[in-house]
């Protein structure tokens, strides 16, 4: 069952993010081109909020199976408590770094990017 939910979240995943994008795109070229029309509207934000929380951020909608990859040969029948650990911490890590050093993370980022 699990794999069978890993690849419907991940297709789930890229089928929103095309959806958000083409309906970003057909708003945009649509609206008036100052300012106060770009700001995204409370229920988009809303909208947003909801998205990440139920499916998680798009551009890692494949992260398990990396994790997946790397852990099963240490952790055969529980690999996804080492990667999910792995992974908040690194997140956690990630978020230290911009509240502490902002202009240093987003020059990293950027390098990364």
């Amino acid at each position: 069952w699990f794999n069978r939910w890993r690849m419907a979240h991940t297709l789930g995943c890229i089928v929103f993010t095309t959806l958000v994008i083409l309906v970003a795109l057909l708003v945009n070229s649509t609206a008036p081109k100052d300012a106060a029309a770009a700001a995204p509207s409370t229920p988009e934000m809303v909208f947003l909020a909801v998205a990440v929380a139920f499916l998680g951020v798009p551009h890692g909608a494949t992260d398990h199976i990396v994790g997946d990859f790397l852990c099963r040969p240490a952790c055969p029948r529980a690999w996804l408590i080492p990667f999910a650990a792995t992974y908040l911490g690194m997140m956690g890590g990630v978020v230290l770094c911009w509240l502490a050093l902002p202009s240093l993370s987003l020059g990293a980022f950027l390098a990364m990017s």
